[in-house]
């Protein structure tokens, strides 16, 4: 698992996926933990650097250029999914939460994998009100990735709520 999480890339996503199932707790921490490596390596030629640069962006809360400069990578890549992730993240800062629902779902399709991304689906549910879909979305990224214990937690909160 080591070795994929150094040198992989997109057609790296599904042994990272099943890694993140495994027995061993240590081929699952590296398979979560490197998948974030992957999904940012696996990106086209020139697009690396200016991802780099809309995540400084969001850092900043500069959102607006994050959201235009990851457009433009979208724009010109349009199937590099972390770029999705990232204006998604743009997005939900701004609170356009729908507009952050879309980019989810499109990094869902691209890497079924991206388990932020189920987990942003999550967050953006519970923003909406919609706590039946966060608990589905927050499921999913469990299936996704059984070790996130912060999802758990939050989870567990929803269904309380739920119950109560």
């Amino acid at each position: 698992m080591l070795a994929v999480t150094f040198l992989g890339n997109a057609r790296s996503f599904e042994t990272i996926g099943l890694g993140l199932h495994d027995d061993d707790r240590a081929v699952r921490l590296l398979a979560e933990d490197g998948s974030r490596s992957v999904w940012h390596r696996g990106a086209p030629k020139g697009a690396q650097q200016a991802l780099h640069v809309v995540m400084r962006h969001i850092c900043a809360q500069q959102l607006d250029e994050a959201i235009d400069l990851s457009s433009q990578i979208i724009e010109a890549n349009p199937g590099y999914a972390e770029a999705f992730n990232q204006r998604a993240i743009a997005h939900f800062e701004k609170e356009q939460v729908y507009d952050a629902i879309a980019d989810c779902q499109q990094v869902m399709e691209l890497n079924p994998y991206h388990f932020p991304a189920a987990t942003g689906l999550g967050h953006c549910s519970m923003e909406c009100g919609d706590l039946i879909s966060a608990i589905e979305h927050f499921q999913h990224a469990l299936r996704i990735c059984p070790d996130l214990e912060y999802v758990r937690s939050q989870l567990d909160m929803l269904q309380r709520s739920e119950g109560a």
